[in-house]
């Protein structure tokens, strides 16, 4: 969860070189978030549980 924050950044810096202009931008997770301690908490569909 952690590199959400420089991903989003480099992707609307390479955005705003083209030229585009920002409508949005959202975040999602296929389970429930333990924000805490920054994992995915189970996402039965993908067998996953405490993915960081």
């Amino acid at each position: 969860m952690g590199r959400v924050g420089p991903v989003a950044k480099e992707a609307v810096e390479a955005m705003r070189r083209t030229g585009a202009v920002l409508a949005g931008i959202a975040v999602a997770v296929p389970g429930l978030a333990d924000v805490t301690r920054g994992v995915v908490t189970p996402a039965p569909n993908l067998y996953w549980r405490d993915l960081p």
